[in-house]
């Protein structure tokens, strides 16, 4: 018998903040308990017309906080700031959310 390993595969791109500092997209969906730290995974549709994509952020602390109340369709900018230490000496990764305040055209 032989056995392979089945892991989280969402079938999207997985956005790099590292490389690409900022996204600017639809929110479409929030996944839970994803992979192996049962984090959060959003999805957001990027892009327009034929080039549109459909592309996945993984969720932390910052992020899941700031997107808590963030509905399907709304159009999202979030812009990483880059890692930076807390008051009690931990790293972790900040980001800036906007929120589109106009409704989108039906």
């Amino acid at each position: 018998m032989a056995w392979k390993k089945v892991e989280a595969n969402t079938g999207v791109d997985v956005w790099n903040f590292e490389t690409d500092k900022e996204l600017e997209g639809e929110f479409v969906r929030k996944e839970e308990k994803i992979g192996p730290n049962n984090s959060n995974m959003y999805y957001f549709l990027v892009g327009s017309g034929a080039d549109q994509e459909e592309v996945a952020i993984w969720g932390g602390t910052v992020l899941d906080s700031r997107l808590v109340e963030v509905q399907h369709g709304t159009r999202v900018k979030i812009v990483y700031l880059g890692k930076q230490t807390s008051k009690r000496g931990n790293q972790f990764k900040n980001y800036d959310v906007f929120v589109d305040t106009e409704p989108l055209p039906f």
